[in-house]
C-alpha cells in the first residue's frame, strides 16, 4: 500500500483536494462548496476525496493546506500560502520538507 500526500485549498467560495501517491500520480479529486466552518469544509473535502481514491486516511503521509481558509483547517502538518506549482519541476513540497515548493523556489499567488 502506497503513502499519500493531500493538498487542501480552503477558499471562500470553493474547498478543494488533491491526493497524489509516492510516485506523484493523482489519485482522487474532490471539490465542495465552502462553508462558514472552514475546518469542516476541509474536513468534508478530505473525507469525500478518500471515498474517491477508495483508501483510508491511515495512509496519508502529510497534509498540506493552502487558500482563505488554510489556517482554519486542524489537520493540516503545514500552512502554506496560496500556491502554484508546475507539474514539470521537480522535488515538491512533500519529498523535499527542507526546501520551498520547488527546487527552484517557485511560489506564486
Amino acid at each position: 500500500m502506497s503513502l499519500m500526500f493531500v493538498g487542501i485549498d480552503i477558499g471562500s467560495v470553493t474547498t478543494k483536494a488533491v491526493i497524489i501517491d509516492e510516485e506523484e500520480k493523482i489519485k482522487a479529486f474532490s471539490l465542495l462548496a465552502t462553508t462558514s466552518d472552514r475546518n469542516q469544509s476541509g474536513v468534508n473535502v478530505l473525507k469525500l476525496a478518500l471515498e474517491k481514491a477508495g483508501r483510508s486516511g491511515k495512509a496519508i503521509e502529510r497534509i498540506i493546506s493552502t487558500g482563505y481558509g488554510r489556517r482554519s483547517f486542524t489537520a493540516s502538518d503545514k500552512v502554506l500560502p496560496e500556491i502554484v506549482i508546475m507539474p514539470e519541476e521537480q522535488n515538491i513540497y512533500f519529498r523535499q520538507p527542507e526546501q520551498s515548493l520547488t527546487s527552484e523556489g517557485r511560489i506564486a499567488k
